[in-house]
């Protein structure tokens, strides 16, 4: 009876890790997928204001 409540502790123990370190895990993954939507709208941004710019009539100069 004693060694069944040692194994129960410990795999309850064991099974506590590994859901915490599945969680950070899960935690990480959806924070980099945060910062990769925001690193997306960042360059789709610039790229806008580059074409604004590119496309942007420019005053001609004559000598």
């Amino acid at each position: 009876m004693a060694s069944e409540f040692v194994l129960t502790f410990g795999a309850k123990g064991i099974l506590e890790k590994v859901l915490s370190l599945a969680e950070e895990e899960f935690s990480l993954a959806w924070g980099f997928k945060a910062e990769l939507r925001k690193l997306k709208e960042s360059f789709t941004t610039i790229e806008l204001v580059l074409n604004g710019v590119a496309y942007k009539p420019q005053g001609s100069i004559y000598f």
